[in-house]
C-alpha cells in the first residue's frame, strides 16, 4: 500500500527540509517503501503490452 500523500503525477521534489539528515533519510525511506509497494502490485497479474513494457 501507498502511504504517502505525494502527488506522484506531477514533477518536483517532495516536501521536506532538505537541510536536516534525519529529515531526509524518513523520506527517502517513505519513498523506497512506496516503490517497493507499487512493485508488489502486479506481481501474478497478466498486464497489457504497453505496462509491461514500462
Amino acid at each position: 500500500m501507498i502511504r504517502r500523500d505525494d502527488d506522484y503525477a506531477t514533477a518536483g521534489k517532495p516536501v521536506c527540509d532538505y537541510d536536516d539528515r534525519a529529515a531526509r533519510k524518513q523520506l527517502v525511506d517513505a519513498l523506497a517503501k512506496d516503490g517497493t509497494a507499487v512493485l508488489v502490485v502486479p506481481e501474478g497479474r497478466e498486464l497489457d503490452p504497453a505496462a509491461t513494457q514500462a
